[in-house]
């Protein structure tokens, strides 16, 4: 079931200066132009990353429960999801530190390899 989806963007120019085009390799959609400026406020006809992302969860989303309650009997009529995307300061210092160090409780991969060896002696 899983395909390959891919996008190819352009840069050009400094990060606060310049602007980039991204193309969507199915061509469902037109290249959108990408700005710094539109990452940090909003910019008339022009989208972020976050944006994209933001697009891109609501529709999963969506085609999930649709599935799930499909499954269910419930087979809905409209799914609507808005999903919002934070692109601040606070919250990429949040994710870069869990990715950091595992929050207490958490096993990382070697300490499920090592229980799973434990176990089976």
């Amino acid at each position: 079931m899983a395909t390959e989806s891919s996008a190819t963007t352009t840069w050009q120019g400094s990060l606060t200066k310049g602007s980039g085009t991204t193309h969507p390799q199915s061509g469902a959609f037109p290249d959108v132009e990408v700005t710094w400026a539109s990452r940090t406020a909003r910019t008339a006809g022009k989208t972020s990353p976050e944006e994209l992302l933001a697009a891109a969860h609501a529709s999963c989303y969506c085609m999930a429960l649709s599935n799930e309650l499909s499954g269910a009997g419930n087979e809905p009529e409209q799914c609507r999801r808005p999903r919002p995307w934070a692109s601040t300061r606070a919250r990429a210092d949040r994710i870069a530190h869990r990715r950091q160090r595992p929050r207490a409780g958490h096993r990382t991969r070697l300490g499920f390899e090592e229980a799973g060896k434990r176990r089976r002696t």
